[in-house]
């Protein structure tokens, strides 16, 4: 298995700088001229002088205080709410929870969680070290730990279970999290105290309006104060299963997603319906659509989208028919993540052979169905649509085409990330293509200084509603410091490179 050191190895100042990292505040790949570095770190020099600031406001009686970002999942109606938490709430929740004591208590009960070596969880959040030096190799760690774990059990199990949690970060209730830090009677005796788990719940209910179910998505805060739920779940189901005498068994668990072995299916199902139980108490259930028995764990230890494309023709001299190839298996395993590996190999292609003129449209089209299709592969086929439309030499004839692809996106909801990422071609093509996104806006803005307005009111007005803010002093700290970096722009080529979406591609491997 690969080694990883996870963040509850970090001293509570290093967790304070791990998340306040703009990939780690946000986890979607965004072109990297969309920064939050600035805006996080004044934010958090300013609250280091003005601890009390925050005391007399009341955000959770506005709405928009975070942004939205509705991301499709399947090409068609079902979408993920992602959020770009409000950054004044994240800073002040993340100062919050890494206050040494706090964090040494969170780092504890984590300890807790995990006593039961035979329920293992793959998805505490993993930072640098000198074996993992990057992004790429930490989140291909997680994976490559469940995958192989997995094969390693068949040697002592002979069944495996699948299950997952049904819409498991909108289904979170808040007020769980101190039942998890505290446990639930604490919680509940203390409930109006100045427990750690409270302070949790309020900051999260303050940035959504109030609401007691569910969670932003999209911050690696957010996946590690939902593995507090998630542990604590955990040690209630290792209590259950000892209690029914349950001996022969092992389950991994990866975020909301369980892997149970066994060598008797009937345990399994006993397993299966404790765990039904559990969840219910914090309401949440299992999604029946994925769960599943089999009797041979090596195959299924390795997604079934993957092995099929390993024996499939993975490649074919015409790059048309590669390109078809994998259309094919993305009609065949839909939104799959077995389809990045493959587009990435289309993408050196692409990038390194001769002048395509005479076949760009045909390989647009491909691409851009593939993408209509499956909205994890929005960055890999963005970048190759880039290359392919610097080898057009008509402007006219490149601003048709990426118009053409926009008006398609249009017709499917829920489509921002893909218009960031075709704004990102249209900015370096000079055309002025009109984007509806409020983010997309927001960078127009930046680069064309509409109406002479600063670009900070624009990131105010725009992104997160900042109405419940009163301290003068803290609106001008935001004025002065924007998340979009024209530098960082000019430092870029017309392609897209592969290093600028390299998170995304691992993280939908």
């Amino acid at each position: 298995m690969v080694q990883t050191n996870t963040i509850l190895d970090l001293q509570s100042d290093e967790a304070l700088c791990f998340f306040l990292d703009s990939k780690h505040y946000y986890k979607e790949t965004f072109p990297s001229y969309i920064n939050f570095n600035k805006i996080l770190s004044a934010i958090n020099n300013f609250l280091s002088n003005h601890p009390d600031i925050l005391k007399h406001v009341h955000p959770e009686n506005y709405e928009n205080v975070n942004y939205i970002i509705a991301s499709n999942k399947d090409g068609k109606y079902d979408w993920r709410p992602f959020e770009l938490i409000n950054p004044i709430l994240y800073v002040q929740l993340v100062r919050t929870i890494t206050e040494e004591t706090h964090w040494q208590d969170i780092c504890n009960r984590f300890k807790d969680f995990a006593a039961n070596p035979d329920i293992e969880c793959m998805s505490i959040p993993v930072v640098e070290n000198t074996l993992q030096t990057n992004q790429k190799a930490q989140i291909l760690a997680w994976w490559e730990n469940i995958e192989h774990r997995s094969i390693e059990l068949s040697l002592d199990y002979e069944y495996l279970i699948e299950t997952d949690i049904t819409n498991c970060y909108g289904a979170l209730y808040t007020h769980s999290i101190a039942w998890a830090l505290h446990t639930k009677d604490r919680a509940k005796q203390q409930r109006r105290e100045n427990l750690i788990g409270n302070i949790i719940d309020k900051y999260i209910r303050a940035m959504r309006y109030g609401q007691t179910n569910g969670i932003p998505q999209g911050s690696v805060l957010m996946d590690f104060i939902a593995e507090m739920v998630l542990g604590y779940i955990d040690t209630l189901l290792s209590d259950r299963i000892k209690a029914n005498n349950i001996i022969d068994y092992h389950i991994l668990r990866y975020r909301d997603d369980y892997k149970i072995f066994v060598n008797n299916p009937h345990i399994g199902e006993r397993i299966l319906k404790i765990i039904t139980e559990v969840l219910a108490e914090f309401g949440m259930k299992p999604n029946t659509l994925k769960t599943n028995t089999y009797d041979n764990i090596i195959l299924h230890a390795i997604k079934k989208d993957k092995i099929a494309w390993l024996i499939k023709k993975q490649s074919n001299k015409d790059l048309q028919k590669h390109l078809l190839l994998i259309y094919k298996h993305a009609l065949e395993y839909p939104h799959a993540g077995s389809l990045i590996t493959p587009l990435q190999d289309c993408y050196f292609r692409i990038k390194k052979g001769k002048r395509l003129q005479n076949h760009s449209k045909s390989l647009i089209a491909i691409i851009v169905d593939i993408a209509y299709r499956n909205p994890r592969t929005y960055a890999i086929c963005a970048a190759m649509l880039s290359i392919l439309l610097t080898q057009l030499s008509n402007k006219d004839e490149q601003k048709e085409i990426i118009t053409k692809i926009k008006n398609k996106f249009n017709l499917i909801p829920n489509t921002s990330n893909m218009f960031i990422w075709l704004q990102r071609i249209s900015l370096f093509f000079k055309f002025d293509i009109d984007y509806d996104d409020a983010l997309c806006r927001l960078i127009d803005h930046a680069f064309k200084e509409i109406d002479r307005v600063s670009l900070a009111d624009a990131d105010i007005n725009q992104i997160w509603n900042m109405d419940w803010v009163s301290s003068e002093e803290l609106k001008n700290i935001l004025k002065a410091n924007g998340i979009i970096n024209k530098t960082e722009f000019k430092k870029l080529s017309r392609e897209i490179l592969l290093k600028e979406i390299e998170s995304s591609l691992i993280r939908n491997y």
